[in-house]
């Protein structure tokens, strides 16, 4: 279905219809890592002075990554009406890599996350900036324009 590693695959809308993210169609082959690097990797302390930082596994570590990242992680929502198997997309085009899609207790909003660039190379992708909105079933952006809620790094 896509991307687990950001979000469930599925959420019930209705008693008949789930929301669910699918691979892009059209997504072609994986981004493949140059056989040699763009540039030096620098991360610089310019302030001078030591200070704790956490550490994490399994960080982007370069633009490749990056690149991964994307290709693995982006999807589009879909409607799946269960008893028929009609499905429909909704939000657009552009996929997304998207950490919820939740619907309103009627089921006729969803309040959609998704991550935004830039990325990190210090923090895990669940703390990377995200876009909120509140969209109709039909995936058009119901809050006021820009989106309802940019959330900046944590």
């Amino acid at each position: 279905m896509g991307d687990w590693a950001t979000r469930q695959e599925y959420s019930w809308v209705d008693d008949d219809t789930i929301v669910a993210t699918v691979i892009p169609q059209g997504r072609g082959p994986a981004p493949v890592r140059p056989e040699t690097p763009s540039g030096p990797r620098i991360q610089s302390n310019l302030g001078g002075k030591t200070a704790q930082t956490r550490t994490y596994q399994d960080l982007l570590k370069d633009s490749h990554d990056e690149a991964l990242f994307d290709y693995y992680g982006r999807s589009n929502l879909i409607m799946v009406d269960v008893p028929t198997g009609e499905a429909s997309f909704i939000g657009g085009d552009t996929p997304q890599i998207y950490t919820r899609a939740s619907p309103s207790p009627d089921g006729q909003f969803l309040i959609v996350e998704y991550l935004e660039r830039p990325y990190s190379y210090l923090v895990p992708c669940g703390r990377f900036p995200k876009r909120v909105e509140l969209w109709d079933r039909s995936g058009n952006v119901r809050a006021p324009s820009p989106p309802l809620l940019p959330l900046p790094w944590a």
